[in-house]
């Protein structure tokens, strides 16, 4: 019977039909040198062949661990199913656009089902080792964000760091199925809801920058602003939006096809309602109305008030040698009324009604 053998390389078992010449003769006969090959790997060892061709191990960088079923990669300790101590690189070569390295977390029921509302389908875990164990700094979550079924599996995205002082990431932002973004708010109620007592929206660095918020509109295909379009708002509420307490925003005065860039500032109060009433106008060339839209008139300029009754708090007398102030200011003390001409301030005595 034909059988050779070169140890630590390879047995070659008879394929020439000699007499007597079966597998099982062949591995009783040389069970002891394949024991040899084998006895020297150590447990949880994955084997492969080396540059020379020879059955080869290293526990250190590749590791099965047979009892928790977990391999180990770049260790030999492995901590979760696929344990990998060093950098992972995705590299695809293709020249088609659409193609690229893609790593999928996908999720079922146990029952290889449905996934339900709220289940978190992966998360990637950012974490740092404090001298004792590795703490989770921040992580980014995926989760089903509304009712699921067949073609239907709407998501969100949930960001997650880690306070100072804290070992456990806590919800900082999500981006829901809808595309609306929520800071603190878990259940965002536009396309940018902020739940905080404090926002700066901009921090300019730059000794000529300037911090700047900047709410933009236009029509639809790029369409101009008609006169009293809503360019941008501002609400003040209070219950999750339930309550509106006030707003500012701003319209356009004229269609921006007649006049470009004509604007008007609106500020409305509730009072004692859920509708905001608009109390205070601004409006183009200096324009202002307290309770009512202020009209355009020539020369521009006034103030356009709703009501019977101006009343100014405080008093001031114009002594006889004049004083100081500015064309156009009008004061009052308990005999005269006093107005500031180009030139001098003039006065008009009260009578007793």
């Amino acid at each position: 019977m034909a059988i050779s053998y070169t140890p630590n390389r390879n047995l070659a078992l008879p394929d020439d039909g000699s007499p007597g010449a079966t597998w099982s003769e062949a591995y009783r006969q040389n069970f002891t040198k394949i024991d040899s090959i084998l006895k020297p790997l150590t447990l949880g060892s994955v084997v492969f062949a080396d540059l020379n061709g020879y059955v080869s191990q290293d526990n250190a960088k590749l590791f099965w661990d047979n009892t928790n079923k977990r391999l180990g990669i770049g260790l030999n300790v492995p901590l979760a199913e696929e344990h990998i101590l060093g950098s992972l690189v995705l590299e695809r070569r293709s020249n088609v656009q659409a193609e690229a390295s893609v790593v999928d977390f996908c999720r079922a029921s146990a029952t290889v089902g449905l996934v339900s509302l709220n289940d978190r389908l992966g998360t990637i875990v950012f974490a740092g080792h404090d001298g004792v164990a590795y703490r989770a700094a921040a992580a980014i979550r995926a989760e089903v964000d509304a009712t699921p079924g067949v073609g239907d599996m709407g998501g969100r995205l949930v960001f997650l760091t880690t306070p100072d002082g804290h070992t456990m990431p806590e919800e900082a932002m999500r981006i829901s199925n809808n595309k609306w973004v929520g800071i603190g708010a878990v259940e965002p109620e536009a396309s940018l809801h902020v739940l905080t007592a404090a926002m700066v929206a901009r921090e300019a660095s730059d000794y000529d920058a300037t911090p700047t918020l900047t709410l933009r509109r236009s029509k639809p295909s790029g369409g101009l602003l008609l006169g009293n379009d809503i360019a941008g708002l501002i609400e003040f509420t209070s219950l999750y939006g339930s309550n509106r307490l006030g707003s500012i925003r701003v319209e356009a005065q004229l269609n921006e096809g007649l006049a470009a860039g004509y604007g008007k500032m609106v500020f409305a109060v509730a009072s004692g309602s859920s509708a905001a009433n608009d109390l205070l106008y601004l409006t183009t060339h200096g324009y202002a109305g307290l309770g009512i839209e202020p009209q355009f008139s020539s020369p521009y300029g006034g103030l356009h008030l709703v009501g019977n009754t101006l009343r100014i708090d405080r008093s001031r007398t114009i002594g006889t040698g004049g004083d100081v102030g500015y064309t156009g200011e009008i004061c009052y003390d308990d005999t005269n009324v006093y107005v500031k001409t180009s030139t001098v301030w003039k006065k008009l005595a009260l009578q007793t009604i």
